[in-house]
C-alpha cells in the first residue's frame, strides 16, 4: 500500500479516547501516537503493559476512514 491507501494502526484508550506513545504513555494527540505495523507487535506491547479497556484503531492515511476494534489481551 502506497500514498492514501496507506493503513496507520494505535492503541486507543476506550474510555479516554487517548493514544499509546512508544514511550508507554498516553496522549491526546495522534501526532504523538505511536503507529503499529502489525497486529502482532499490538498485542506484544498490549500484554507487555497489561493494557486494559482499549481498541486498535486502524485509519488511512489522511484520516478520512477509520476503523476501531476492542482488543482483549
Amino acid at each position: 500500500m502506497t500514498g492514501a491507501n496507506t493503513i496507520r494502526r494505535y492503541i486507543v484508550q476506550t474510555a479516554t479516547h487517548r493514544f499509546l506513545t512508544t514511550a508507554g504513555q498516553w496522549t491526546d494527540t495522534i501526532e504523538n501516537a505511536a503507529a503499529f505495523s502489525s497486529f502482532t507487535a499490538m498485542l506484544r506491547i498490549c500484554r507487555e503493559h497489561r493494557l486494559k479497556n482499549v481498541e486498535i484503531l486502524m485509519q488511512r492515511s489522511g484520516g478520512e476512514s477509520e476503523v476501531r476494534i476492542p482488543l482483549r489481551c
